[in-house]
């Protein structure tokens, strides 16, 4: 029953794919925010979703999931940024996007350890 956590993760997965390769990149035009901000908000919520249920279904070291978590994110917005080079006529990959992806993995990264860090119940109960 805990794979059931890595749902959203996956679900994230699918959508930046699907964003990414796309023909028409109208997401930037009807949302008047950068090509580059959406590209780390994206990674951030990837990051995010990815690691929550690594650390709540898992027993790897907070650490090595961080990694790990980094390592899927940057390499799934490396990938999509050679299929938008290979596979498609209005997306090129870019460099900038790759480092915007990985700057949006440790962004998410940083906020969901935070994030869990404080709502954990050991941490709370130990507040006293």
């Amino acid at each position: 029953m805990k794979r059931i956590r890595y749902i959203p993760a996956v679900l994230v997965s699918i959508a930046l794919a699907v964003l990414s390769l796309i023909e028409a990149p109208r997401l930037v035009l009807e949302t008047g925010l950068s090509d580059k901000t959406l590209h780390t908000m994206g990674y951030v919520v990837q990051a995010a979703t990815l690691l929550w249920a690594f650390w709540r279904s898992s027993a790897l070291p907070k650490s090595r999931a961080a990694a790990i978590t980094f390592a899927y994110t940057v390499l799934l917005g490396g990938a999509l940024e050679l299929l938008q080079a290979w596979c498609t006529r209005t997306r090129s990959g870019e460099w900038l996007d790759l480092a915007a992806d990985a700057i949006g993995a440790l962004v998410g990264i940083g906020l969901t350890a935070l994030l869990l860090h404080l709502t954990d119940k050991k941490h709370l109960c130990n507040r006293n």
